[in-house]
């Protein structure tokens, strides 16, 4: 499953800037976004995921306010009409696609309209003042052990899935609600959030993505905790230590690569997690990874090992500068510059193709084939610091994904599949030859015997994808 998240006070300059459909209207966001879906589609996304798009609060705000400090659960009239909202989910269901927008269950807009009803469901100190975690001072954590809170949160949910019609909901921080504000586990102590939320409204059909962060290093027991209530949740470590690796200097790269094995055969028995290679909370992908070809390969990897992947809007274009979320200045590599327009690559042709190609080509290998691990040897026979590879295998054809993140040129050879010896890997699947083809450039390199070791060149920074088909 491709997502393709929308950041709704950004979208129009988009289609402005690469002159979409729409381009020079006044067209709510909502009738922006139905017009540009075959240009969606045609890039491969089978779900539209839209940002918050309800009111938002005025206490404390930030900037034009952030979409993640909710005032109450009605839609913000600047995107649209109700209207207008069920002919895109109408036209998203014509197309064969599915819909989805945002929820935030762990906190609200200090004015929020629960607070009014129900001052008890909130944090606050000894002199009742209200508290929040982190650094969000635009918010209120709610006490998710309340049952007027679990309440509100169903009553939310069943208006946003079974009125409003979206297939699903990401749930902002959802892993959150586990806690509470002195970062005490609740759920060990019996309170299981999602479990009871869920079990208020009927839910059938739809489905979830939970934003999780564990930095427990025996396991990801939230991430668990948040499958176990049929919540897909997220995975940032290999995306994190992508960027690590090409930021990184000499000095760490070889333990940054170690780190990427590990995670990489790890998590391949996680399919399910979502990944990404950019979204609205970090760098745009060309910042975050340090250049162009840097982000092709963490989002060619990346989306590779994923059941399911999301790409933020904008950044098929290669955009530079991340938008914030509560309207103030963009920032570009985290300095704040005086603008709020959106600029993009000036390749930015050549990246949406790349990335349109990318989307197509592993749309069916999600469905069709299953995720094993290989590492591949330079010519010596020791691991390279700088290769690395995946591959989804079906009876009869073999997807191989290659990367050299280094800057050398390089031959490499696949030498074993699953910690098996190539040829045995092929001889217990009754391969005697295979074709192979260039999946990105569709290249063919003719027929191959098992008993010889597939040698791929690599130029630095390059990464390919090969199809091993059965012969005989």
């Amino acid at each position: 499953m491709l997502l393709y998240q929308i950041n709704p006070d950004y979208y129009r300059q988009i289609i402005e800037a690469k002159n979409l459909a729409g381009a020079g209207s006044n067209l709510s966001f909502y009738n922006l976004v139905r017009l540009n879906l075959p240009h969606i589609q045609e890039m491969g996304y089978d779900v539209v995921w839209l940002m918050p798009l309800f009111v938002r609060g005025d206490h404390s705000k930030k900037g034009n306010g952030s979409p993640y400090s909710v005032k109450k659960y009605q839609l913000d009239p600047k995107f649209g009409t109700v209207s207008e909202l069920n002919s895109l989910i109408s036209a998203v269901h014509f197309a064969n696609m599915q819909i989805i927008c945002e929820y935030v269950p762990n906190h609200l807009s200090p004015d929020a309209d629960l607070f009014l009803t129900h001052p008890e469901c909130a944090y606050r100190d000894e002199n009742g003042k209200f508290l929040h975690d982190q650094n969000w001072t635009d918010t209120v954590k709610l006490i998710s052990t309340h049952p007027e809170t679990q309440k509100y949160t169903a009553q939310n949910l069943d208006y946003i899935l079974n009125t409003l019609g979206f297939d699903g909901l990401r749930l902002d921080m959802a892993h959150m609600v586990f806690y509470d504000i002195q970062g005490n586990d609740l759920y060990t102590k019996g309170h299981n959030f999602w479990h009871d939320v869920f079990a208020i409204f009927s839910h059938r059909n739809k489905f979830f993505f939970g934003e999780v962060y564990d930095d427990k290093s025996s396991g990801y027991y939230d991430a668990e905790r948040l499958t176990s209530a049929g919540i897909i949740p997220y995975e940032k470590k290999e995306f994190d230590i992508l960027e690590r690796k090409f930021h990184g200097s000499d000095e760490n790269i070889q333990n940054e690569t170690e780190k990427l094995f590990h995670a990489l055969n790890y998590f391949s028995k996680f399919q399910s997690f979502l990944r990404f290679a950019s979204n609205h909370d970090d760098n745009p992908g060309i910042e975050k990874f340090g250049g162009e070809q840097q982000f092709k390969i963490a989002f060619t990897l990346l989306s590779f090992i994923s059941q399911y992947f999301v790409h933020y809007s904008g950044d098929e274009y290669g955009l530079l500068g991340k938008p914030s979320i509560t309207g103030e200045n963009i920032t570009v590599n985290d300095k704040l510059v005086e603008t709020t327009e959106l600029k993009f690559s000036q390749n930015a042709d050549q990246l949406y193709d790349y990335f349109k190609n990318i989307n197509i080509v592993f749309r069916e290998t999600r469905k069709k084939y299953s995720l094993h691990q290989c590492i591949l040897a330079d010519d010596t026979g020791k691991e390279n610091s700088s290769e690395l590879a995946c591959i989804r295998v079906s009876e009869n054809e073999i997807i191989l994904l290659v990367a050299n993140l280094s800057l050398d040129k390089i031959w490499s050879y696949c030498s074993r599949i699953e910690n098996k010896n190539f040829y045995d890997f092929l001889s217990e699947k009754n391969w005697n030859t295979y074709s192979v083809t260039n999946l990105i450039s569709q290249e063919k390199y003719g027929s191959h015997d098992k008993s010889e070791y597939l040698w791929i060149g690599l130029s630095g920074l390059d990464i390919q994808i090969l199809s091993l088909t059965r012969v005989g």
